[in-house]
């Protein structure tokens, strides 16, 4: 988060649009801390990530995030990943289906994902795969990003 003083600095002298931008920037801001403050309140469980094609990682929910999980694997396509398939396991994952096996079934079968941006907290136990721009979903993310500028 930039500071009021030196977003000024970057927009030079203050005119309509810059006024504008710090106006925006103060909102963000404040929604930001807002929301920063409601997660956390929220109650902090133990969660279990199943990561696609690597191993199981261990945390509390509303605080792990697939980036923490990326900054754990040494893999040298990990400065390629720009967002997460997360497929939250429900009641139809028992412990005895905890194998690598019927895990990786379970990321073919589930059509049902929620796509999160890398530093959006986990809610519960899930399945999480990491998407790049080569990807065609990772794209379909990534592009309208690119409206947005």
């Amino acid at each position: 988060m930039l500071s009021d003083s030196k977003l000024l600095q970057q927009l030079g002298k203050p005119s309509f649009s810059a006024a504008h931008i710090l106006e925006r920037s103060n909102i963000f801001n404040q929604l930001y801390q807002k929301q920063q403050d409601a997660l956390k309140d929220l109650p902090k469980k133990d969660i279990k990530v199943y990561v696609k094609g690597n191993s199981s990682f261990k945390g509390l929910s509303w605080q792990l995030r697939p980036l923490d999980i990326l900054n754990q694997i040494k893999d040298k396509k990990a400065n390629d990943i720009i967002a997460a398939k997360v497929i939250y396991r429900g009641p139809s994952l028992k412990e005895e289906e905890d194998q690598p096996e019927s895990i990786e079934e379970r990321f073919e079968q589930n059509k049902e994902f929620q796509l999160y941006d890398l530093g959006r907290p986990l809610e519960e136990d899930c399945l999480l795969e990491f998407l790049s721009f080569k990807d065609p979903l990772g794209q379909k993310v990534f592009f309208p990003l690119l409206m947005l500028f």
